[in-house]
């Protein structure tokens, strides 16, 4: 089983705000796919993984594979 605590959908965002509240790592795995077909089963979505190291204060967002979906967080591929 896997925890879907705090999963959310919504359209296509224009942009995205991440809040960093200091004190602790911290890391989460952001799944984005065209929120509409279900491209999704043939594994049409992009994930990135975003992490926090509160030591060294840095933010991380490593994207993974894109799995031929055409529209990405950052623009268009």
């Amino acid at each position: 089983d896997r925890d879907v605590t705090g999963v959310q959908t919504c359209a296509l965002p224009i942009s995205l705000e991440l809040r960093v509240y200091p004190g602790a790592d911290g890391s989460f795995d952001l799944y984005e796919d065209d929120g509409i077909s279900q491209a999704y089963l043939e594994g049409k979505g992009r994930t990135f993984h975003i992490s926090w190291d509160d030591k060294r204060k840095r933010l991380l967002v490593t994207p993974g594979l894109p799995g031929g979906y055409k529209y990405l967080l950052m623009g268009k591929q």
